[in-house]
This record gives C-alpha cells, sequence and structure tokens, in this order.
C-alpha cells in the first residue's frame, strides 16, 4: 500500500504529543514517518521511543531535506515559527499541517498563501473542530440548503489556567517573542481559537471557506500579569450576514466544556457535551433531529485525512484561505479594541495552585451568553459599553494598541 511519507517539525512541548498519539495508529494508517526536526530533540520525552523505531532525528529542516523527501510536513512547533517553517516546507515540495493558528499576522498568512500556490501544494491549519465528519456533514447540508441562511452563532469556552499555561514558553500571552516578531498570543488566539474559527467555517459560503467578520465590539480583559488578555467577549458581523457572541476566558475557578448555539433560519445546530454528550446535534424548525456525531475529534486525525487528500488530490477542508479570518479577527482586536484591567479587588490569587481567578466571572459569562449580550452591556467590572468597529476595509496589523 503507498503511504504519504510524513516529517514533523517539533517534538518538544504539544510536538511530542501529537507524536505520540500519531505513532499508536501508525501501522494502519495511509502514512510513515520519514524523520522529526528539532534543535532540541534529545530533550523531548519521545526521543528515545524515535530511536527504538528507527525514526531518524535531524535538527534542522535543511539537515532532513538534504537526505529526504517528504510528502507532508507537520509542524508543531511554536507560533512564531508557522510562518517560516511553512515556507521552508513547501519550497522542497511538501504539502502543509500546520498547528493553529496559522500565524502571528495577516501579512505572514499571505506570505504562505502565495507560497502555497506557487508550489502547488496545500497548506491545512489543525483546527481539527472543523475536520470532524460531524462538523463536514451538517456544513454539507447548510450549503445545500437544509438550514436557511446563518443568524446568530454564539460560542462559549470557560477554563481555567494557571500560571505554567502562561509562562510555559517565550511567546505565551505575548504581543512580540524575545525576538521582535509578532505573535499576540492570547485566549482568543489559543487556548479557545477552536470556538471562533469553528463558529466562522460553519457559515462560509463553500465547503473549503470561513465568513469574515466585517465589524465588532468586544470587551477584553486580563487579570493575570500578561501583556495581552485571558478574557474575551466578542460580538461581531459576518460577511454572510450573521452575528458571532463569543465568551471565553482562562481566569476563571468555574470550568465546562465547550458550549455551542448555532441559529439558522431552518435550525439550531447545537453541542453542549454536558446535555447531549460528545454529539453535534441540529433542532430543525419542523421538529425532526439530525445527530451528526462526534464533535471534538483527536487532533492528529486531521493528519490522517491530509495524507488521504494527498492520494486522492484533493484539498483539506480548512486551509489558508479558511483559517485566515481567524487571524485577522486577532490582528483587528489588537488594532482596535482596549483591554482592560479586572478591578483588583475582583482578582483572587491562589498562591498553592499558582493561580490567577476572577470569582463569579464565569457565571457572568453564562448569564451574558443566555442574554445574548457582553460583559459592559450589563455594567460589570465598571466596563464603558464596548464600541462597534468597521474592519470590512481591513488589511493587515497596523501595530496595535494593546
Amino acid at each position: 500500500m503507498q503511504k504519504v511519507k510524513v516529517v514533523q517539525f517539533g517534538i518538544g512541548g504539544w510536538g511530542w504529543h501529537f507524536f505520540e498519539n500519531a505513532l499508536a495508529t501508525w501501522p494502519d494508517s495511509d502514512y510513515a514517518y520519514e524523520g522529526a526536526i528539532d534543535p532540541n530533540a534529545r530533550q523531548s520525552p519521545i526521543y528515545d521511543k524515535l530511536l527504538q523505531l528507527g525514526i531518524p532525528v535531524y535538527e534542522s529542516p535543511e539537515a532532513f531535506y538534504s537526505e529526504h523527501q517528504a510528502d507532508l510536513a507537520v509542524i508543531t512547533a511554536s507560533l512564531p515559527a508557522h510562518c517560516p517553517m511553512t515556507l521552508l516546507a513547501l519550497s522542497h515540495g511538501s504539502n502543509v499541517l500546520c498547528e493553529k493558528p496559522a500565524a502571528g499576522t495577516l501579512h505572514d498568512v499571505d506570505l504562505m498563501l502565495e507560497a502555497a500556490q506557487k508550489a502547488g501544494r496545500f497548506v491545512a491549519i489543525n483546527f481539527n473542530r472543523c475536520y470532524a465528519p460531524a462538523s463536514v456533514n451538517a456544513k454539507r447540508d447548510f450549503l445545500a440548503g437544509k438550514f436557511g441562511r446563518p443568524k446568530r452563532f454564539r460560542i462559549r469556552s470557560i477554563c481555567g489556567r494557571d500560571d505554567s499555561y502562561y509562562f510555559r514558553n517565550y511567546w505565551s500571552s505575548r504581543i512580540l517573542d524575545i525576538n521582535g516578531e509578532v505573535v499576540l498570543d492570547s485566549v482568543l488566539c489559543n487556548g479557545t481559537s477552536h470556538e471562533l474559527q469553528h463558529a466562522l467555517f460553519m457559515q462560509g459560503a463553500r465547503l473549503d471557506a470561513a465568513a469574515c467578520p466585517v465589524a465588532f465590539r468586544a470587551d477584553l480583559l486580563r487579570a493575570n500579569p500578561i501583556e495581552t488578555f485571558d478574557t474575551c467577549v466578542l460580538d461581531a458581523r459576518t460577511d454572510a450576514g450573521a452575528e458571532v457572541l463569543c465568551y471565553v476566558t482562562h481566569a476563571t475557578d468555574y470550568t465546562e466544556f465547550p458550549v455551542y448555539d448555532y441559529e439558522y433560519e431552518n435550525a439550531c445546530l447545537r453541542y453542549n457535551r454536558g446535555v447531549w454528550g460528545d454529539d453535534l446535534i441540529a433542532f430543525m424548525k419542523d421538529g425532526s433531529v439530525i445527530h451528526y456525531g462526534e464533535a471534538f475529534p483527536d487532533g492528529t486525525r486531521t493528519m490522517k485525512l491530509c495524507a488521504r487528500a494527498i492520494l486522492n488530490k484533493t484539498q483539506p477542508v480548512c486551509g489558508l484561505k479558511a483559517s485566515r479570518v481567524h487571524v485577522l479577527t486577532i490582528n483587528a482586536l489588537a488594532d482596535y479594541a482596549h483591554v482592560s484591567g479586572f478591578p483588583a479587588c475582583d482578582i483572587k490569587r491562589d498562591e498553592a495552585k499558582k493561580a490567577t481567578t476572577v470569582p463569579g466571572l464565569g457565571e457572568k459569562m453564562v448569564q451574558c451568553y443566555d442574554d445574548c449580550c457582553l460583559l459592559s452591556d450589563k455594567g460589570y467590572y465598571a466596563l464603558k459599553p464596548a464600541e462597534w468597529t468597521d474592519i470590512s476595509a481591513y488589511s493587515g496589523y497596523l501595530g496595535g494598541r494593546f
């Protein structure tokens, strides 16, 4: 059986988890590892296992490509490396599966797009929920007209993080990394990026497209001593004519699994693990119900889909064009939104858990979600009402105001 040759960039941090999960299904898959690339490979928990399996490890992409060819390059390295590593892999003829987000700025995403077109290869971004069969099948039904036009999409992800999350590397929750590269990492850029991308993807006009925000207002806040924000309530309008309401925070002692409520003219597409399990469900206006199945697949499943796309000469559903809208939103927030600090009296520090939280924030977020409003609409945390910003002509990061 023909197998797709894979090389992975980065086997530290998330990279080694990804590699370990991929290896678990390697014998029965359409792909085979040709090698791994990491200048600090010996520090990876999976390094010895790679040697036992006979998978060569290289310190640089140049060293790997001087001896091997790869059909697919999987990039699980740090965010600042996404663009340069993608460009390098494309220049050597590899298709690319890159971890989310695609890059720090729209400029970098557009460089990647241009390079992919020139090379005649695809670049898929690993927003794995967009690739789930449940999402793809539901979107096919939407595109076939079954749901009607998109109206209001609500998404919620409330999940606490401790100090180890914010300070785990040299770019987490920073505007620039230590080399001066723009990253704009935040709760919405990374930890809860799946929620925003999925909502935009599920109203895209094609199977491989996502809707683009054209106006927004937002409450951005931080409780932790970081450069960006750990809490976001976003109200956006898209070029599909829909509203997107996004409620995400890491500054909380209240944690739940993500919740989706997507309203169309003739259906409401919902995900709520606490109520229906791991099932994406459409509640139709006529009273019928469609169960689409598992909504949260393993991230390595995307690699199998990319391998299949290479063998079948097709395109993955969530490439650079579809995921570009997520980076556009992050860049626009940095340029036009203001970040407020939570009032000191609302912040709690737990030294035993090494965590900074805002007690009661999660419950307030749920209430605002139910009422379809921002925190500032209710006057929480002394916030002034957020104003609308038109970004229909927005073309890229201008330098930010954080």
